[in-house]
């Protein structure tokens, strides 16, 4: 097993070598060696002026000023891996894992900056959860032209593996909703939901939550940057769609009520092979707040397309109740 391991590794390292650089990968090594968002200059230069490769641009990062001070004080290997494990994850290194990079880094068989990357692009589960989440609100950071490295520190420090970190890192720095939605497109989404939702009931109409929406555009955000459609681990609500098309928010909410026809409110079930949480989640009586954001894929297989995200509070869809 150890053996399997450690060819895996080398594996990722020697494949890195050609990886061009991206805004979204030289962000998470601004996260991985000096704990915090890139600046604006910084990562402009690096990916559109440099002419380096991201393994070279790690490697260049050790040239500079900020690396030789961030480090200076540390008296071995384990403290530097350290170091790396807090700055990405928050957490220390497992046993085997620390020895493995110890021997290595020591051994000079790879550089400081390889092993960066090979921690960056191993992360998974949890650990990629919180590095998504960090390079969300570095990248934010950067795309609003701040480059103060105070700033740049202070807004990474609080960033955790949950959304609402993220939100707040973001609307400290009123950075949390780039899409500035219109008051109309609020209107029009709250009606048409409040609209569906009088079939059920009428006393129990939903409102407009800009810190909803905020954390809803915060994970939009996420999703067209990593290219990864999957629903996030946020305490709210969550309805969310991907379109090959501009989809706006009213638009969701229709596809979201679509999902009637195959829920059967006599004994609370939905077809076989169907999907009706978007709309048990959208006429939930108790839901009393919603908020929604949308975001255009950068990458992945669905590049170009629309994703739009509507979060709900008190959340709904629990198990074993009906929506009203």
């Amino acid at each position: 097993m150890q053996i399997k391991i450690i060819f895996i590794l080398l594996i990722i390292s020697i494949n890195l070598k050609a990886e061009v650089a991206t805004k979204e990968n030289v962000a998470k090594l601004y996260v991985a060696t000096f704990n915090r968002a890139p600046d604006a200059i910084g990562l402009d230069y690096w990916v559109n002026q440099s002419g380096l490769s991201l393994e070279n641009i790690a490697k260049s990062f050790f040239d500079q000023p900020e690396t030789k001070e961030t480090y200076a004080s540390f008296s071995n290997i384990q403290e530097f891996i350290l170091a790396v494990y807090t700055n990405l994850f928050a957490r220390q290194p497992d046993i085997a894992g620390s020895s493995y990079w110890d021997n290595e880094l020591s051994l000079g068989t790879i550089h400081s900056a390889e092993f960066i990357l090979a921690a960056v692009n191993g992360a998974k589960d949890s650990d990629k959860t919180i590095l998504d989440n960090k390079t969300t609100v570095g990248l934010a950071f950067a795309q609003a032209g701040l480059s103060d490295i105070s700033d740049a520190l202070d807004i990474m420090s609080a960033v955790t593996s949950s959304t609402q970190s993220v939100v707040d890192a973001l609307e400290k720095y009123s950075l949390g909703n780039p899409q500035q939605i219109t008051n109309d497109e609020i209107k029009s989404v709250v009606d048409r939901t409040n609209q569906i939702r009088q079939i059920f009931y009428a006393d129990a109409p939903i409102q407009w939550s800009q810190t909803l929406a905020n954390s809803a555009q915060t994970y939009a955000n996420n999703i067209a940057s990593t290219g990864i459609t999957k629903h996030s681990n946020s305490d709210y609500g969550e309805n969310l769609i991907a379109a090959s098309y501009a989809i706006n928010y009213t638009q969701a909410t229709n596809e979201w009520y679509a999902e009637n026809s195959y829920y059967d409110y006599s004994n609370n079930s939905c077809e076989s092979g169907k999907v009706c949480g978007h709309y048990t989640q959208l006429i939930w009586k108790e839901t009393t707040k919603m908020g929604c954001g949308s975001a255009i894929y950068s990458t992945g297989k669905y590049i170009g397309w629309s994703v739009v995200i509507c979060h709900y509070n008190p959340p709904g869809n629990y198990v074993g109740e009906t929506p009203y």
